[in-house]
């Protein structure tokens, strides 16, 4: 049987499986580069590769977040309201991670763990820590158990941030703005358009259809809007760009 923690979990794994095949390539790509002792080529490998996975998955995390309560309630039926919640903190937890994906599987590819190890070293330590003492002291523990992760995720995916553009040579606040910026304005316009017409459906498909059509569309125009001039923002900013794949 599926606690109300394990099905908000399960739908927020899943969604990861979108950047995946990614990073299945990344790795070996990383590798060759380092092996070649190509910095350039490791520096725009990381700025690209960053931007493209945190826009794929920043895509799939807006659906998920606006659709997964009516999903459930399709699926499951009503009552699962802390499963959605759950589904929520813990998509926006993987949101907030995949900004680092391809610096984690970068630094594995060349052979740098160290930080790549710290960073997964505390994880287990932060996440039990708090989510037993975020469990025992709230009357909802499933959700206060995903706050925990979601907390956790902010804590250590911000240190490692700062680590990755050191190690790759690329200014932070350069990274933020080619990277970042799109998908964050993105992500509230497809959050804005996908609850607004999900509010004005009556049948729970048309309402689950809504929402995920609303947030995919709201999220897409942003980000080609401000994304079709991504190349020059990279230019003016300094940054190497190329072609992961």
């Amino acid at each position: 049987t599926l606690t109300l923690y394990d099905l908000g979990a399960k739908l927020a794994l899943y969604s990861r499986a979108v950047v995946q095949g990614a990073l299945d390539t990344l790795l070996p790509h990383a590798a060759s580069l380092g092996g070649r002792r190509d910095e350039a080529g490791i520096r725009a490998s990381f700025v690209e590769g960053t931007r493209w996975v945190l826009a794929a998955y920043g895509l799939v995390a807006t659906v998920a977040m606006v659709a997964g309560g009516p999903f459930l309630a399709l699926w499951i039926g009503p009552g699962r309201e802390q499963s959605a919640k759950v589904l929520f903190l813990l998509v926006a937890a993987n949101l907030y991670q995949a900004q680092n994906l391809t610096g984690h599987v970068m630094l594995v590819g060349l052979g740098r763990l160290r930080a790549f190890t710290l960073v997964m070293g505390a994880y287990p330590v932060l996440i039990v820590g708090l989510g037993l003492w975020a469990g025992t002291v709230s009357a909802t523990p499933a959700v206060a158990v995903a706050g925990a992760v979601l907390a956790t995720v902010v804590l250590l995916e911000s240190a490692l941030l700062i680590i990755l553009t050191r190690s790759f040579a690329v200014p932070l606040g350069s990274l933020l703005r080619y990277c970042h910026a799109p998908v964050a304005a993105a992500f509230v316009a497809g959050l804005a358009l996908g609850f607004g017409v999900r509010d004005l459906a009556a049948s729970p498909v048309v309402r689950l259809l809504a929402a995920g059509g609303g947030a995919a569309l709201g999220y897409a125009a942003v980000f080609l809007l401000l994304g079709s001039g991504g190349a020059l923002l990279a230019q003016s900013d300094g940054l190497e760009v190329a072609d992961v794949t």
